[in-house]
C-alpha cells in the first residue's frame, strides 16, 4: 500500500510501503515484520500547464488547500485548491524522466 502527499503544484510524494520480515532468533520460528516507507518524488504530466495557468491568472498555489483521493491502484483524483474549482483525474503511467522546470530529479508518473 502507499500514501500520496501533495508537495507542490503538479508534484506528489508517494510513500511506498516496503515491508520486510525478519527472524527474531535462530531458535525461534517467530518472525517480526518491519514496515518502512520509501518516498518517491513524482510529477503529473500537466505540471508545466498548471504552473503556467496559475502564473497567467496571478494566483498562488497553497498545498494545504489541495485535496486528493486514491480512487484505485492506478487512478488518482486531485483538486489543486485553485479558485477555478477544477478536479483532475490522473492515471498512473510508466515512469519517465522529463525535464520540467529544469529539474532532472522529477519523475512523471501521472497523466
Amino acid at each position: 500500500s502507499s500514501t500520496i502527499l501533495i508537495v507542490g503544484l503538479g508534484q506528489l510524494v508517494e510513500m511506498v510501503d516496503v515491508t520486510t520480515t525478519e527472524e527474531t532468533s535462530r531458535e525461534s520460528s517467530r518472525r517480526q515484520m518491519q514496515t518502512q516507507f520509501t518516498p518517491q518524488l513524482q510529477c503529473t504530466g500537466d505540471r508545466a500547464a498548471l504552473l503556467q495557468h496559475v502564473s497567467n491568472l496571478g494566483w498562488t498555489f497553497k498545498p494545504e488547500q489541495a485535496r486528493a483521493a486514491i480512487v484505485g491502484p492506478n487512478l488518482l483524483c486531485i483538486s489543486w485548491g485553485l479558485c477555478d474549482g477544477l478536479v483532475v483525474l490522473y492515471r498512473r503511467t510508466t515512469a519517465t524522466k522529463k525535464n520540467l522546470a529544469n529539474d532532472d530529479n522529477e519523475v512523471v508518473m501521472w497523466q
